[in-house]
């Protein structure tokens, strides 16, 4: 069954892959997980039933990815990466004091939708301060609130560029035309064996549970290690396994985006509400606002390629799951270029640590 989804996701890829270079989406924000995760949802209306992918592929696509970006993570590890590390603990941890006080704003019963409840999304966090009778509709209005950002992701990006277009403009860059490539290297072996031993042990709970610590946080873990190791012994030898990693973890993180979105598409809708999703587009446009704004106002020196990551990052991490904000950084990324101080400075806070950060706030503060 892994093999047959494997084999399915790579020939959606490779199409999807065709479509966005031949008629230059890329221009337009239209990413290969996009244009991939459409054409997954046309080609499962024609099965009977929908199609199901194991879970365990999601877990190793994910944690082969970040395996990737800790590895990348390594030769940036200064005092300037460490800076905007904490910069953004920072900025997160107002960001979730301001989402709540947004939702006191609002009166009903819906009010939670303008909480931080959503804010890089995390079940474990929200099962702490949510019952359990209210789990199952926080959930599943995250995953609507993932799609809806998911695939308006390219409208918001074309609005920042045209918002910040009078800035920086020697710092633009067109990237080239994106094209997956399948390493078949002693690498991608190596990668695939670690992350699929790191997926086995979380799954057969060989590691103590430690909150918010996952398989993929892991894998990032020791993705930088390997990479430190690497950068001490062989700069020329780093720079080719990581080129390696890379590639493949690339290829990971469009296959997890396109499952999980999938995925989302495919859950029960008996829970769908009008009135809710009303309460999620206003936010969804406001916290749009924001980000522009904030971006604008506090990172006048930054580049224009690191202020349309910033922007695309924030708020896709303050409405939702990090794997819209993966995408969205990605997307622009490979539009105008590297901004390893911002791209490779979200994952680590918006998977891991504002998880900590985001508990305490609401135990101790927002209550």
């Amino acid at each position: 069954m892994i093999v047959v989804s494997i084999i399915l996701l790579i020939l959606v890829m490779k199409l999807s892959e065709s479509i966005v270079i031949k008629y230059g989406l890329q221009n337009y924000f239209v990413s290969i997980p996009f244009i991939g995760s459409v054409l997954m949802f046309i080609i499962s209306a024609f099965f009977n039933d929908p199609l199901t992918f194991p879970l365990e592929l999601e877990r190793i696509m994910v944690t082969a990815f970040l395996f990737s970006i800790g590895m990348q993570m390594a030769p940036v590890l200064n005092r300037k990466y460490i800076s905007r590390l904490v910069a953004l603990i920072i900025i997160c941890a107002l960001l979730i004091t301001l989402l709540n006080v947004l939702s006191y704003l609002f009166s009903g019963t819906d009010t939670w939708v303008f909480s931080s409840i959503m804010f890089a999304f995390n079940i474990e966090l929200v099962s702490t301060f949510v019952s359990e009778d209210d789990l199952t509709r926080v959930s599943y209005w995250c995953s609507i609130q993932m799609l809806l950002v998911f695939f308006i992701t390219p409208i918001f990006l074309l609005l920042s560029r045209q918002f910040y277009s009078k800035d920086n403009l020697q710092d633009r860059y067109i990237g080239k035309k994106e094209k997956l490539h399948i390493p078949f290297t002693k690498e991608s072996a190596y990668l695939l064996a670690i992350t699929a031993m790191i997926v086995a042990a979380f799954k057969y709970d060989l590691f103590p549970h430690i909150p918010f610590v996952y398989d993929f946080v892991l894998g990032m873990f020791i993705g930088l290690c390997n990479g430190l190791l690497l950068l001490k012994k062989d700069m020329h030898l780093y720079k080719k396994k990581t080129e390696q990693y890379q590639k493949l973890g690339t290829i990971s993180l469009y296959g997890f985006i396109i499952l999980n979105i999938y995925r989302s598409v495919m859950i029960d809708h008996t829970m769908f509400s009008l009135s809710i999703l009303y309460l999620i587009v206003i936010k969804t446009v406001i916290i749009a606002i924001l980000s522009i704004l904030i971006v604008h106002l506090c990172f006048k020196k930054w580049t224009f390629a690191e202020k349309m990551v910033a922007a695309v990052a924030g708020w896709t991490f303050m409405l939702n799951a990090p794997v819209v904000c993966m995408h969205g950084m990605r997307t622009v990324v490979n539009r105008y270029g590297p901004s390893p101080y911002v791209l490779l400075v979200v994952p680590p806070v918006i998977l891991w640590l504002v998880n900590y950060v985001h508990l305490w706030l609401n135990l101790n503060l927002l209550q």
